[in-house]
């Protein structure tokens, strides 16, 4: 039974019940007339009366179980008209009021059970008071009665009348409840299927947040040099909004923020198509106007035809030389803040996934330790309360400037704080989109580069040694400390491990340790190497610390696969 069903039958419960009480107090009250005017027959219809609420008292029961309620349904409904018939006869057959209370209760059983109970109770009804009629012409009513003379023709028409007036009257509103019940049985019909409709729409939604959440599983790139933090919330369940934080194949480090038009799963599902094509456009491509060159042919082809298009801003930045790149797409300025001032990037170009063939403007600048940036979209400065107030850019700078020594992290959390402040209660009128980097060391100069090895030089070393499969190579890139990615050494170690045994992995990823520190990464390649080795505590006692510092990486995972 569903909750719809449920709730029908609950008040139809209700509607009995309340008859039931009602006709107590009919019992009651009529029992108090007939003694208090000294009506005939007072103590034989005082027994009936105690009958009638006996037969009362059954339908409670009855009702409560809801078995049986029709009998016990009709036997009141019998009830009732005995009553009136009674107090036709014994206040004057034609001329009494009570002709009109019959009509009336006849009505009323009608709107308060069911059509099949009125139409039994007005054919009861006027058969009573025809037979009435019919016996007291005939002269064959108890004289205890007292019925005056009346015109024999007169009361045959009154006969005629009054048993058509109570079918008729019946009939009409019957008609009109059966409509009305019709189009309750509908709705009720409707609203079961909306709330099955609902909860497949909420089963969906919640599946399609969980594979947006993967998409944008990477929030946040932290190093000795630069810390990347990013965070969106969508309006609802999934939405437009988008970033994806990665490192060209030159090594450098790439943020992109998108925002699609509208909200929901439409523009939730443009956002995982747009997650595919940044990855095909950026491979072997380091140029970010032709990057969104690429995006932007790709997004004409799938959602040119449609209402939706998307702006979009990518960012290129090269860890050693802090030199930032980037090229937009209609976006919101970036912000950025140095040495205790605020300038904004333009962003330019024109929106995406409209015309094709379009070249973007690649623009760029100089930063230096100590800079932040702001990378976000409108559905952040664009907020709005429901009295109509914005958001704005100023609170966006001002919260910049008050908070300069925060961590990227903490900043960006503390930006959706204030937001959700802002709303209060109130559902928020757009997806919200936050990216912020934070420049932590001085950029090196060409010297410094020369000792460690250029990052994006490095790289192309690695790649070159991973792909031959040169382990003479990957040993000697490992021991001369050259400056590499966490991932690209992480990755040299394997092939290390799988050559060298887990000993010499396990060396090396030490190292790493003592310069990257507990990153959650490394705790997962240092416990993946201790259980190669045969070391399940200590492998243990590193998925542990890595599932605890990020929760959405694998630590979790191999802590059960070494349960089961």
């Amino acid at each position: 039974m569903t909750h719809l069903d449920s709730e029908k039958r609950q008040r139809y419960r209700k509607q009995l019940l309340a008859a039931v009480y009602a006709r107590y107090f009919w019992i009651t009250l009529s029992l108090a007339m007939l003694h208090w005017f000294k009506l005939p027959f007072a103590n034989e219809l005082s027994v009936a009366g105690g009958v009638l609420g006996l037969l009362n008292t059954i339908a409670l029961f009855s009702f409560w179980h809801l078995k049986y309620d029709r009998v016990m349904v009709y036997c009141m409904v019998t009830g009732d008209n005995l009553v009136l018939l009674y107090a036709i006869a014994a206040t004057g057959l034609f001329a009494s009021p009570f002709n009109i209370v019959l009509i009336v209760v006849a009505a009323l059983t009608v709107l308060v059970t069911d059509f099949s109970y009125g139409i039994f109770s007005a054919a009861f009804s006027a058969v009573g008071f025809a037979a009435l009629g019919t016996m007291a012409l005939l002269g064959l009513l108890p004289t205890a009665l007292n019925i005056p003379p009346f015109n024999p023709v007169f009361a045959i028409l009154q006969i005629v009348v009054l048993a058509t007036a109570l079918l008729t009257i019946v009939g009409i509103l019957g008609f009109v409840v059966l409509r009305l019940q019709k189009s309750e049985g509908q709705l009720f019909e409707q609203g079961r299927i909306l709330s099955e409709k609902n909860s497949e729409m909420s089963a969906d939604l919640a599946i399609a947040a969980t594979v947006q959440k993967a998409i944008l599983a990477r929030d946040e790139l932290i190093d000795d040099r630069i810390a990347v933090s990013g965070k969106v919330k969508p309006m609802v369940e999934v939405g437009g909004d988008y970033f994806e934080i990665f490192r060209f194949d030159s090594g450098e480090i790439g943020i992109f923020v998108a925002d699609v038009s509208g909200h929901g799963a439409g523009s939730a599902l443009i956002t995982a198509m747009l997650k595919v094509s940044l990855e095909n456009a950026a491979h072997g491509e380091s140029n970010t106007g032709k990057v969104l060159t690429r995006i932007n042919d790709d997004m004409c082809r799938i959602i040119g035809q449609t209402d939706f298009y998307l702006t979009g801003i990518l960012c290129k930045i090269h860890p050693d030389t802090y030199e930032l790149e980037y090229c937009g797409a209609a976006h919101p300025e970036i912000y950025v803040l140095s040495g205790g001032s605020i300038r904004t990037l333009e962003s330019g170009g024109t929106i995406l996934g409209k015309l094709p063939a379009l070249n973007f403007p690649v623009q760029q600048t100089q930063l230096k330790k100590g800079d932040r940036l702001l990378i976000y979209t409108d559905g952040i400065t664009e907020a709005r309360h429901k009295s109509g107030e914005f958001w704005g850019e100023s609170r966006l700078t001002e919260i910049l400037t008050m908070n300069a020594s925060s961590s990227a992290s903490a900043f960006t959390q503390q930006v959706f704080s204030v937001l959700d402040e802002f709303y209060g209660d109130e559902r928020p009128n757009d997806d919200r989109t936050l990216v912020t980097v934070d420049m932590l060391a001085e950029p090196r100069e060409v010297s410094e580069r020369l000792v460690s090895g250029d990052l994006i030089k490095n790289v192309e070393a690695s790649r070159a040694a991973l792909t031959e499969g040169n382990i003479t190579r990957i040993e000697e890139i490992l021991a001369s400390n050259m400056q590499l990615p966490l991932r690209a050494s992480i990755s040299l170690i394997r092939v290390l491990r799988k050559q060298r045994g887990g000993e010499a992995a396990l060396a090396r990823l030490q190292t790493e340790k003592a310069r990257h520190g507990e990153h959650p990464l490394l705790l997962e390649e240092l416990g993946r190497t201790y259980l190669s080795i045969g070391k399940a505590a200590e492998a243990r006692q590193c998925f542990e610390l890595a599932a605890a510092k990020d929760k959405a990486g694998y630590g979790k995972y191999f802590l059960a696969k070494m349960q089961a």
